[in-house]
C-alpha cells in the first residue's frame, strides 16, 4: 500500500467507473473535480495500474462545541480479479494506523456491506431518517387509539413558500444549519459557505439544487434535493425546531399542531419538486432525509475509535468518577491495555494502570457502539456518551 501524489489521484478513475458505474458521468467528474483533489487516496497497484484504492475524504466534525478533524472513507474498491488478497484489509489497517499517529478520534463510513467492516472494528453509530413525502395533503398518520386518522390540512397561517437558495445566501444558511444542528446533537460534519457551494455544485451534477423554505418571510428550512432513479430525494432537510420538533425521533406525541406544520412542509416542499420537475415531481416517489420528523429511522453510518486518549476527551459524566477500564484492539496495539479513566461533567482522561483489576473490559469496537452510538450500558448511565448524531453526507 502506498499513498497517491497529487498528481497521481486521477489514475483511480478508472476504478472508480469500472466499480461504481451507477454513478452518471456528470457526478463523477463533479467527484474528481471537487472531492478526490483533496483526498487521502491510499491505494495498490499491479502491472502499474491502481487496482484497490480507498479514499479518505476529509470532514471537519463539530463535536460538543469543539472542531475535530476526521475522514470519511468513500471509494472502497478493489478490482474483481485482485479481491481476497488481504490489499482492503491492508490498507484499512496502515491507514487507521497513520489516522492514529495524527492523534484523529475516530473515522467513519456508510458501508455498501457491513459485514466487510465489522472484523475491523467498524459498528453502525447513526440510523438515519428519512419518509416518503405524500402525493396529497390528508396523508394517513397514527391515533392514538392505534388505528388512523386523517392528518389534519396546515391552515393559512403555517402555510410555507419554498425558493432556491442563492450563492450569496450560503452564508446565513451555513450558520441557521449550524444553530439548529448544535442544538439537537453532539456530533455532526461541519456546516459552512463552502461546505453549502460545494453541496449545490454536487446535487447540480444530478440535476438538483438547494432550496429555503419561509414562513412569512422568516426562513425555517434548508433542504438540498437531486433526482434518483426511483424518484426524487430531499438529500438533507434542516428545519427550525421551534417551528417543527424532531417529534418521531424524541417519541413525541404527535399533536394536531404537529401534524399541521408536518402535512405544511410536505405540501411546499412535494409543491416545489412539482415546479423544478414537471413531469413527474408531483406523483413520483419523493424521500426526505430529516433530522428525525418524519419517516424511520434505519442504520446507516459506521465508525471506529482509532485515537482512544483523544476520543475519550470528549466524553462526560453527570458526576466525578473513576475506573478501571480495560481495552482490546487487535488491529491498532497502541489502543490496548489498561487504564485509570477519569470522568467528569467537563470531560474525561485516560491514565496507564498496568495490572490493575478491570472494572470494565471492552473490545475497541463495544466501545465504539456505546460511546458514539445509540446504545446504553447498565451501570454507567451517569456517562454522558456522543450518542445522536448526524451525518447525511454521501461521499
Amino acid at each position: 500500500m502506498r499513498w497517491l501524489t497529487d498528481g497521481e489521484k486521477p489514475a483511480t478513475r478508472a476504478l472508480w467507473q469500472e466499480m461504481f458505474w451507477e454513478d452518471s458521468p456528470s457526478f463523477v467528474d463533479y467527484y474528481y473535480r471537487e472531492k478526490a483533489p483533496e483526498a487521502d487516496i491510499s491505494a495498490e497497484e499491479a502491472a502499474e495500474e491502481v487496482v484497490s484504492m480507498i479514499q479518505w475524504n476529509p470532514y471537519p466534525l463539530w463535536v460538543r462545541g469543539q472542531r475535530w478533524d476526521s475522514r470519511y472513507l468513500v471509494g472502497v474498491a478493489t478490482r474483481p480479479a485482485y479481491r481476497h488478497r488481504g490489499l482492503m484489509a491492508r490498507q484499512l489497517q496502515e491507514g487507521m494506523a497513520h489516522w492514529r499517529r495524527q492523534r484523529m478520534p475516530f473515522v467513519w463510513l456508510m458501508p455498501a456491506d457491513p459485514a466487510i467492516y465489522r472484523p475491523f472494528g467498524f459498528r453502525y453509530v447513526y440510523r438515519k431518517w428519512a419518509g416518503r413525502l405524500p402525493e396529497g395533503v390528508g396523508a394517513a398518520v397514527p391515533g392514538a387509539d392505534g388505528g388512523s386518522r386523517e392528518e389534519a390540512a396546515p391552515d393559512a397561517r403555517e402555510a410555507l413558500a419554498v425558493r432556491p437558495l442563492q450563492p450569496e445566501e450560503d452564508a446565513w444558511a451555513a450558520a441557521f444549519c449550524m444553530g439548529e444542528l448544535s442544538r439537537r446533537f453532539r456530533v455532526f460534519p461541519e456546516r459552512n459557505r463552502d461546505y453549502l457551494a460545494r453541496l449545490r455544485r454536487e446535487v447540480a451534477s444530478e440535476g438538483g439544487g438547494l432550496a429555503v423554505l419561509e414562513q412569512e418571510r422568516t426562513p425555517v428550512g434548508v433542504m438540498a434535493f437531486w433526482p434518483e432513479e426511483e424518484g426524487l430525494e430531499v438529500r438533507e432537510l434542516i428545519l427550525a425546531e421551534s417551528f417543527l420538533p424532531d417529534g418521531q425521533r424524541l417519541g413525541l406525541p404527535e399533536t394536531p399542531a404537529f401534524c399541521r406544520r408536518r402535512q405544511a412542509v410536505q405540501a411546499a416542499v412535494r409543491g416545489y419538486l412539482a415546479r423544478q420537475y414537471p413531469e413527474s415531481g408531483a406523483s413520483c416517489p419523493a424521500a426526505v432525509v430529516n433530522t428525525g420528523w418524519l419517516g424511520e429511522a434505519r442504520p446507516a453510518i459506521m465508525a471506529r475509535i482509532v485515537h482512544l486518549e483523544a476520543f475519550l476527551e470528549a466524553i462526560r459524566s453527570r458526576e466525578n468518577r473513576s475506573l478501571v477500564l480495560q481495552v482490546r484492539d487487535p488491529l491498532l496495539p497502541e489502543n490496548s491495555g489498561s487504564f485509570r479513566w477519569y470522568l467528569s461533567p467537563q470531560g474525561s482522561r485516560l491514565e496507564a494502570a498496568p495490572g490493575a483489576v478491570p472494572e470494565l473490559s471492552l473490545g475497541v469496537e463495544e466501545l465504539t457502539e456505546w460511546l458514539l452510538g445509540s446504545g446504553a450500558r447498565a451501570g454507567y448511565e451517569a456517562v454522558q456518551t456522543l450518542g445522536g448524531g448526524f451525518f447525511a453526507e454521501i461521499v
